[in-house]
């Protein structure tokens, strides 16, 4: 790759060993980042797995955490290593297993203390920062990037296959060195980024109520989950989880739905009359608190009558928390289905299928 600056073609140089560009990495993380909005912040380079109860074994060349709150862990390499293309790989795959295991305190014993101390100066305020950071190893939530000062072929063609046909968020970066007289310049070239998939947490949490035995939830569709009731037509009213995040899919809620516009034999004017039903029932339901809102796991309920969702629960900004969002969703179910299903049973809509206009 050609740098000029004004108009010097700008020489490029080699690093002396791998530390060189460990040591560049650990201070100007901006060469990793993929996104201004996405911070890397340091916890720590040459971190040993080989501490803790669950450590293994090897030292982690870098580890961040990013603003996402997700464990980042980046392998440097120089293109004249000898090491495989192979071994690179399962080397850093190897120390991604070994974090995934590690609860949130022996993580930061592996990092001297240094997560607890991002934590704190990055995430002021936020009491659910320790276990959403823990959740999302748990869940494999977890970053992996490969950086390096040359990307040979046979490197690139592999990451790109785990880009493209697994769910790991992996990354193929090289850190090019020139010299502009006795200043360094250093240049971010991402060959291999895995693009952003926006459902990713919807399906990780799918996946995370199919692995635990929770709830009985339907593979995404689209930007939803329907959660499978006995007795109940899903194409008519049904609860879901939906992705929130128009762009990044970076907020999960938990709704209930009546479907508008589902046959001509079932007219808008039955759905509001059945609305208002459901949610008078609802509200008479011992789940009010002294201001007057009704309350799930300590979420208000908001009906939205005129949408699609009509009743809806608004889940706090930890919302990549899935033991919090499936508890919340079975809380939901467990206190508002028997008055649903004592209108639905009135009307006559239970145990029935309505043909759903194409």
């Amino acid at each position: 790759m050609a740098v000029v600056i004004g108009d010097n073609n700008v020489p490029e140089e080699e690093y002396k060993d791998e530390k060189e560009l460990e040591k560049i990495l650990c201070k100007n993380p901006t060469l990793l980042q993929s996104d201004d909005k996405v911070e890397l912040f340091l916890l720590g380079s040459q971190v040993p797995l080989g501490t803790g109860a669950k450590g293994g074994t090897g030292k982690l060349d870098i580890l961040y955490l990013d603003s996402n709150k997700n464990i980042v862990v980046v392998e440097v390499k120089r293109n004249k290593n000898s090491q495989s293309k192979r071994d690179v790989l399962a080397q850093i795959l190897d120390y991604v297993s070994d974090i995934a295991n590690l609860s949130y305190h022996e993580l930061d014993e592996l990092t001297n203390g240094e997560l607890q101390k991002v934590v704190c100066e990055k995430f002021q305020g936020d009491v659910n920062a320790a276990k959403i950071i823990e959740n999302n190893l748990r869940q494999d939530i977890a970053k992996l990037i490969i950086a390096v000062d040359k990307a040979n072929d046979g490197l690139k063609k592999i990451v790109q296959f785990l880009c493209d046909r697994t769910n790991l968020d992996i990354a193929l970066i090289e850190i090019l060195k020139y010299k502009q007289g006795n200043c360094p310049v250093f240049v971010s070239n991402a060959v291999v980024r895995r693009s952003v998939n926006k459902y990713a947490l919807l399906d990780k949490l799918v996946k995370y109520c199919e692995n635990n035995k929770l709830l009985n939830v339907i593979p995404r569709e689209n930007y939803w989950s329907i959660v499978h009731t006995d007795g109940w037509d899903s194409k008519m009213f049904h609860y879901e989880f939906v992705l929130r995040g128009e762009v990044t899919g970076d907020d999960i809620g938990v709704e209930f739905h009546f479907e508008r516009k589902i046959s001509k034999e079932f007219s808008d004017e039955r759905r509001k009359e059945v609305v208002a039903a459901i949610i008078a029932a609802i509200e008479k339901i011992d789940i009010v608190d002294e201001s007057g809102r009704c309350l799930i796991n300590g979420c208000p309920i908001k009906f939205v009558p005129d949408m699609w969702a009509m009743l809806r629960i608004a889940i706090p900004f930890y919302q990549k928390d899935f033991e919090y969002i499936v508890r919340t969703m079975q809380e939901f179910i467990e206190k508002t289905k028997p008055a649903i299903e004592d209108v639905l049973r009135k009307e006559g809509l239970l145990n029935t299928r309505i043909q759903k206009d194409e």
